[in-house]
C-alpha cells in the first residue's frame, strides 16, 4: 500500500469545503475523495506533530486519525531537531518556505510515496525525491 503525505491546505479544503481556484473543480470534493480513498485502504495515510499543531483548530481530524488508527491505516511521525534543522536549511537557500519543507522532511523520514497538495508549484525542486501530486490526480492509473 502506498503511503501519502497530505499537505495541511488539503485537509483544509476538505473540512472548510473550500471552492478553488477553477471552476470546473471543487477542491473540497478532490480532498474528501482522497479521504474516502485512505479510508478505504487504498492509501496509508502518515501524519505528523507538525500537521497536527497545524490543524488543532479541526476537531474532524482528529476523528479521522481515530478512525484510520483503528484501521491500522495511519502512520505518525515526530519532527526531531535534525528535520528542522533540514528546513531551516532549505529555506535559508531559498528553495522553499520553512513550514513546507518541515512537512517534507516529515515526508521524507515516513517513507511516504507521494505528497499531497494543491500548492504544486510549491515543491518543484523536490519532484526527483518524491511524487508531488494534487488530491484530483493521485488516483489516475499513471501513477499507480
Amino acid at each position: 500500500m502506498d503511503a501519502v503525505y497530505v499537505d495541511t491546505c488539503v485537509y483544509r479544503d476538505c473540512f472548510e469545503w473550500r471552492q478553488g481556484g477553477c471552476p470546473y473543480s471543487h477542491f473540497g470534493q478532490e480532498a474528501k475523495d482522497l479521504i474516502t480513498d485512505v479510508l478505504h485502504g487504498k492509501y496509508m495515510l502518515i501524519t505528523s506533530d507538525h500537521l497536527e499543531y497545524q490543524l488543532k483548530q479541526f476537531p474532524e481530524y482528529y476523528s479521522l486519525t481515530q478512525e484510520l488508527d483503528t484501521k491500522k491505516l495511519r502512520r505518525h511521525v515526530q519532527k526531531t531537531n535534525e528535520d528542522i534543522q533540514w528546513a531551516q536549511s532549505e529555506e535559508s537557500h531559498g528553495h522553499i518556505d520553512f513550514e513546507d519543507a518541515l512537512h517534507l522532511a516529515l515526508a521524507f523520514k515516513a517513507k511516504a510515496r507521494f505528497f499531497v497538495t494543491q500548492n504544486i508549484r510549491d515543491f518543484e525542486d523536490y519532484r526527483n525525491k518524491i511524487i508531488v501530486i494534487t488530491p484530483a490526480l493521485i488516483g489516475f492509473p499513471c501513477f499507480q
